[in-house]
């Protein structure tokens, strides 16, 4: 018998944390905050990352996480939201989906 419990995440897990009401609040929280910061986007990224991970973004990080708002955004635009309301839900999404990632989960 073995104390300590595999790291496994099932499909119904992932999906209750994606859909939970405490990780829609947060992300709506933490992505008018990182909206709200003087700076570009970049900028915002690696605030996300440092507040998320405790970590710097490495270049790809930031190339990818900047990627995942754009063709969000893009995809929002193209289904008739509103701009302002596009880049904000383009946020929240990014910050639900840090919030749902292992890194985020796991303490090493």
């Amino acid at each position: 018998m073995s104390g300590q419990r595999d790291r496994t995440t099932v499909a119904p897990q992932a999906l209750f944390l994606m859909n939970s009401l405490l990780v829609a609040r947060e992300s709506e929280k933490l992505a008018q905050t990182l909206l709200a910061l003087p700076g570009d986007d970049r900028n915002r990224v690696t605030e996300a990352f440092e507040r998320f991970y405790s970590r710097s973004p490495t270049e790809s990080d930031i190339a990818s996480s900047l990627e995942f708002i754009g063709s969000y955004e893009k995809n929002l635009l193209n289904r008739g939201v509103a701009a302002e309301q596009n880049r904000t839900e383009s946020w929240q999404a990014f910050c639900r989906a840090l919030i749902c990632t292992t890194e985020f989960l796991y303490v090493n």
